[in-house]
């Protein structure tokens, strides 16, 4: 007995020592997250491409909503297939080295006068590393030495601080050595952050996929598991919704961030450029930490309600105000709060959907669900930006764009209350399995449930 005692402490020991290595991986994800968080700094390119290129707000936009597509078409398809075939540490190589090369390529659009490099290198090579890294890192939370929405929100919040970290360097080599010169060294220090995020994926020693390949619903034999799948395509629509639609204002405004605060005539890469994207961004991480906290005391679902009324209310309040100055023709603190609301909004929700995502999915298919739920945010991504430029071209001012994204808010706190809670998942439980005992009843015999994996689960149901 005391040889039994002793291998069940030695083993209690070895899986207590595995888990905190395997913790070296979710910090990983973590710098990963800040290595890729140069994606949000887009906006501070606008207006030296502008100038360098002698190109338009509207192809430039277009660019920032191919790179979405991009990033979204890789996490909902590239990710589902690699999470579940390869090691942690070997999708963590693989996007270090296409962020790296995208930029680096993207560092080449002023010296051949052309945008061509802009599309392939940021877009295309750097859009799908950065849905390689928030795939995995969002897979790496389950790991977190603290509760899983927190860790949720830790890992959603790292890209949007990495912007707020290369904000003002990139302001700084804009102002003085151009477009050219910052994406270069930028990919410079995104090779280095790789690196790092590489080092600890391999000291946490995962040496097995983190997801489970597709599978067929007749080959599952476990009740439970069935009725999850069951459950998942209609929450999967549902879903789809309102990330798309709470996307929509979170990801016009990152894209136009440092524009917003720009005055008509001014087309220098200033202050007010930079306070631009470290305003979204600063808001944009506080929400998603928020929004963590919040997924671990209350359901996800109220989450993903209460979240955009956030954004709607700050939209159509600074629409409504007026400025005689500025081509933006709002006042700059109606601005101002409308970039801190709406991000703080939107990372509060990109917290929330992987948070509810992984309730119904469970981890096995949480990339596969994830991934296609997160297609709303390619459609808000390509759209949003591109008909922000287009109506800022068309207008000389945001304030049409700030009322329709304020509207999509508002749609998606709608869409977000036909979600079914747990409260009603734990009904239809109690409710299949009554009319299974009713049935056995019927027939005399005894109805045992071998799905069930604690005794008296729901408590007892009387016939």
């Amino acid at each position: 007995d005391e040889n039994d005692e002793d291998g069940v402490a030695e083993g209690e020991e070895e899986k207590m020592a595995s888990h905190v290595k395997k913790q070296f991986g979710y910090f990983g994800a973590l710098i990963l997250q800040i290595s890729l968080g140069a994606f949000y700094c887009w906006s501070l390119f606008l207006v030296p491409l502008e100038l360098s290129l002698n190109v338009g707000r509207a192809p430039l936009s277009a660019i920032f909503s191919l790179a979405t597509s991009f990033f979204t078409l890789s996490l909902s398809f590239v990710v589902p297939a690699l999470i579940s075939r390869i090691r942690p540490r070997t999708m963590c190589i693989l996007a270090t080295i296409l962020a790296t090369t995208g930029v680096f390529v993207a560092s080449f659009c002023s010296t051949q006068m052309s945008i061509i490099p802009l599309y392939i290198g940021f877009a295309g090579l750097f859009g799908i590393a950065c849905g390689l890294g928030y795939g995995l890192s969002q897979q790496m939370s389950s790991f977190a030495p603290f509760g899983q929405g927190l860790g949720t929100g830790l890992v959603t919040s790292a890209r949007a601080f990495g912007a707020f970290v290369y904000a003002p360097l990139i302001e700084k080599k804009l102002d003085f050595y151009g477009p050219d010169v910052a994406l270069r060294n930028l990919s410079y220090a995104i090779a280095v952050f790789g690196t790092v995020a590489s080092l600890c994926f391999h000291k946490a020693s995962i040496d097995i996929p983190l997801g489970l390949r597709r599978r067929n619903k007749l080959a599952v034999t476990d009740l439970e598991t069935l009725r999850r799948l069951t459950d998942l395509r209609p929450h999967t629509i549902k879903m789809w919704f309102v990330n798309a639609l709470g996307c929509f204002a979170g990801i016009s405004v990152i894209s136009q961030a440092a524009v917003l605060l720009l005055s008509k005539g001014d087309v220098s890469v200033s202050a007010n450029v930079a306070a631009g994207v470290m305003y979204i961004s600063l808001a944009t991480t506080t929400g998603r930490i928020i929004g963590g906290w919040l997924c671990d005391r209350f359901k996800a679902k109220s989450v993903l309600i209460c979240a955009p009324l956030i954004a709607a209310a700050a939209m159509f309040w600074a629409s409504s105000t007026g400025s005689a100055i500025g081509s933006i023709g709002m006042p700059l603190s109606a601005i101002r709060f409308a970039l801190l609301a709406t991000g703080l909004s939107y990372g509060i929700s990109q917290t929330a959907v992987p948070c509810e995502v992984r309730r119904v999915a469970g981890d096995g298919d949480f990339a596969r669900a994830y991934g296609r739920i997160f297609t709303g945010f390619c459609v808000a991504g390509f759209f949003g930006p591109y008909v922000s430029g287009i109506l800022f071209d068309a207008f000389g001012t945001y304030r049409v764009a700030f009322q329709l994204s304020g509207l999509a808010s508002l749609l998606s706190s709608v869409a977000a209350t036909t979600l079914k809670g747990e409260a009603a998942v734990l009904r239809e439980k109690r409710a299949m399995e009554l009319r299974a005992v009713e049935a056995a009843a019927r027939n005399d015999t005894r109805y045992i449930d071998c799905t069930r994996t604690k005794e008296n689960e729901w408590g007892p149901i009387e016939t």
